[in-house]
């Protein structure tokens, strides 16, 4: 007796066998507030300062995912609620292991009043995950530009007077290779966040 398999039986068996595994594999779940971008985008090359010796470059945002947020250290309600939410949402995360715990990244649109030292001390209100930075217009200018943020100081914006800056309240998110990959719009929930961001590291791999 010949062992051998009949062709059809041979194709049925195939099929069944993809089936299975479709079945078994587990689709993506859905995001709840944060929208991801259909590919990782690259940022432009910059260097942000920050009260430490060495300016803060791309290079040191690879190697963990980070919250990119913008805003200004006289900022009377969105800056301090918004970082206060961030901070909450990845203490929610502190079970993940260190390279996939978020940073928190607060980039001054306000240089002429934050300088680094004055945002250090900011930053150190909202707990260890937030690292505060400043930069120069053209810098500023090419970072939110890639991001699609917005930011805009007053014409007579005169420190000794005072004055508002206009700024997005939106948080974007920056895969581990430094990529920009998603953002959050307000208004903003720390639970809600950290489900999405638990959501999007799960595939956050960077473009080829």
């Amino acid at each position: 007796m010949h062992d051998c398999l009949h062709p059809r039986r041979t194709l049925i068996g195939l099929l069944l066998a993809v089936l299975v595994v479709a079945g078994c594999a587990k689709a993506p779940e859905p995001l709840q507030v944060a929208t991801r971008l259909p590919q990782p985008r690259p940022l432009p090359n910059f260097a942000l300062q920050t009260a430490g010796p060495t300016p803060l470059t791309p290079a040191a945002l690879r190697g963990h995912p980070t919250l990119l947020f913008f805003g200004f250290a006289n900022c009377p309600e969105i800056c301090p609620t918004t970082l206060t939410t961030l901070a909450s949402a990845v203490r929610r995360l502190s079970y993940l292991p260190a390279t996939e715990q978020p940073l928190i990244l607060f980039v001054s649109v306000d240089p002429k009043r934050d300088t680094p030292e004055r945002l250090a001390q900011y930053a150190g209100h909202f707990g260890g995950h937030v690292q505060a930075a400043s930069a120069d217009a053209m810098t500023l200018d090419a970072l939110t530009r890639a991001v699609g943020a917005h930011y805009a100081l007053p014409a007579d914006a005169d420190p000794v007077r005072g004055y508002a800056v206009e700024h997005s309240g939106q948080v974007y998110v920056l895969n581990t290779a430094g990529q920009f990959m998603a953002v959050f719009s307000p208004p903003h929930d720390a639970a809600i966040m950290a489900a999405d961001l638990r959501r999007l590291l799960d595939g956050s791999g960077a473009s080829p």
